[in-house]
């Protein structure tokens, strides 16, 4: 819709918008009927469950008849299948785009079609989801499923209504052609690029056919159980394994780390611990003479040579105790012994 708004189609971006509003509708109607079943299951067996997890769910038509139709007519014209509305609307865009770019020329081309491959992936991925819903076996175990029945009719009855605004009947009496509805024609807008008629022809062509492959591949994946990435392929179980980097890891790195580790261990305790349990005694012994040396021969000589020290410092202090008298005597005696030797002498 903005594609077309952007590129002065603005006619077919209100006629999308309007056939959108149709469908689009009645697929958020639809999974909600499909939820609220769900839900129901859940309620009713005491499941531990998503009710709005696809991955829960399957084989649901057989249950849900009338919403599995609606559903999927609303799922073709999102896809933009022919006899819907959404082909009509979609193809006025798509083809408008293409017919724009073709007049601008070069990079304007990547426009019509990257709105071509995002048509491709939109019905794929609406194929999934009816396919993961309503084909196949409900993906919940349970044994008695006659608790699941169709939507009631406060639900069904309005998306009755809305898939019959799905289909092209209501916007134009040609099913193959945009140019005969009549909100093309109300509006009539005046393009500004020249109409490609081959373009009428090959783009919805293309579009059916790329819309079918990509159906015949979702039915085949999800369906019959093909999907390449399933979690029995060996791809998976290789990513799940982290592409075998633990086991490269191990055999390069731990696995010889722990090698020189036990190697290392059994170094340092046989030959660094043996060379030091066989000198420990005589380290010893050594220590032990070092030992009775420095306490003997050593503190032996400090303390004596402090306690003559000490000794001597008792025999002198007297002389210095602070009395005259004492020094008077001391001098009286030094002259009295002078005298006396030199007598003597």
């Amino acid at each position: 819709m903005m594609v077309g708004v952007g590129i002065g189609a603005w006619d077919a971006a209100m006629f999308h918008l309007t056939t959108h509003a149709f469908f689009k509708c009645l697929l958020f109607l639809s999974a909600g009927a499909v939820i609220h079943e769900m839900t129901h299951l859940k309620q009713h067996h005491n499941l531990d469950i998503d009710p709005q997890d696809l991955r829960n769910m399957g084989g649901l038509k057989q249950y849900m008849p009338k919403t599995f139709i609606m559903m999927s007519i609303a799922s073709l014209a999102l896809a933009g299948f022919p006899l819907t509305s959404g082909f009509l609307s979609k193809d006025a865009i798509v083809i408008s785009s293409f017919e724009w770019a073709l007049e601008k020329g070069g990079v304007y081309l990547v426009i019509p079609i990257l709105l071509s491959v995002v048509s491709i992936l939109t019905a794929f991925y609406i194929g999934r989801l009816i396919f993961k819903a309503f084909f196949g076996k409900l993906r919940t175990e349970i044994a008695d499923l006659h608790t699941m029945h169709e939507a009631p009719s406060t639900m069904l009855l309005p998306m009755a209504f809305l898939t019959v605004g799905a289909l092209f009947l209501v916007f134009s009496v040609h099913p193959f052609s945009y140019a005969h509805a009549p909100i093309m024609n109300g509006l009539a807008v005046q393009r500004l690029f020249p109409s490609v008629h081959i373009l009428h022809s090959i783009v919805p062509l293309t579009l059916t056919l790329t819309a079918l492959i990509s159906w015949w591949v979702g039915y085949s994946w999800y369906v019959q159980g093909r999907y390449p990435l399933n979690d029995k392929s060996r791809w998976i179980l290789y990513t799940q394994n982290q592409f075998n980097l633990n086991h490269w890891l191990m055999r390069i790195w731990v696995n010889p780390t722990l090698g020189l580790g036990k190697v290392s261990y059994w170094f340092d305790k046989y030959i660094i611990d043996g060379i030091i349990n066989a000198f420990s005694p005589l380290v010893r012994m050594l220590g032990q003479a070092i030992a009775w040396i420095d306490k003997h021969i050593v503190d032996g000589i400090v303390n004596g040579i402090a306690a003559l020290a000490y000794i001597i410092g008792n025999i002198f202090r007297f002389v210095q105790n602070g009395r005259l008298q004492n020094y008077l005597g001391l001098a009286l005696t030094v002259i009295l012994v002078g005298i006396i030797y030199l007598i003597l002498r």
